[in-house]
């Protein structure tokens, strides 16, 4: 079984140990990448179901069309915000289609009010191996920026 995870906001791709929050830096609650955004737009890095939108905002969850469990968080201690500077586009128990726009974050407020816009995506499903894509170079919405790979089945992906 192989999931591809798309950039869900254009930016900068770093790999998720770069992040200034330890618990996500240190992998805690799992792998991934992180962006620094360029863009106010987040979309949906795949087809699947949302299952959980935060009353701050700031973090949506979805279960990918396979069943790997993703975790979309806006910004570092942005739930201090309560919900001020995002506007969510979907609701729980929602099907989306990958490429759907589901939030949008207003960074210029965020970082105006002293937060990191680094945005974090996490594989928070067990057992699943990932390859990433890592580029100091801009990387747009819609391009696959992970591979999830479950019971040791391995692909490579690459950026040109």
């Amino acid at each position: 079984m192989k999931e591809i995870i798309q950039n869900p906001v254009y930016g900068e791709i770093k790999d998720i140990t770069e992040c200034s929050d330890m618990v996500f830096a240190q992998k805690m609650l799992g792998d991934g990448i992180m962006v620094i955004p360029k863009d106010n737009v987040i979309v949906a890095p795949c087809d699947g179901e949302i299952i959980g939108v935060l009353e701050s905002k700031h973090a949506i969850t979805m279960k990918s069309a396979n069943g790997i469990k993703i975790l979309i968080h806006i910004g570092i201690d942005t739930v201090e915000l309560n919900g001020k500077g995002f506007r969510v586009f979907v609701r729980n128990n929602q099907k989306v289609s990958s490429g759907q726009k589901i939030m949008e974050a207003d960074f210029g407020y965020i970082e105006g009010k002293g937060y990191s816009t680094e945005t974090i995506i996490v594989i928070i499903s067990d057992n699943i191996e990932l390859n990433k894509v890592l580029s100091d170079n801009m990387i747009d919405k819609y391009m696959p920026v992970i591979i999830c790979n479950k019971n040791g089945e391995s692909e490579s992906l690459s950026v040109n």
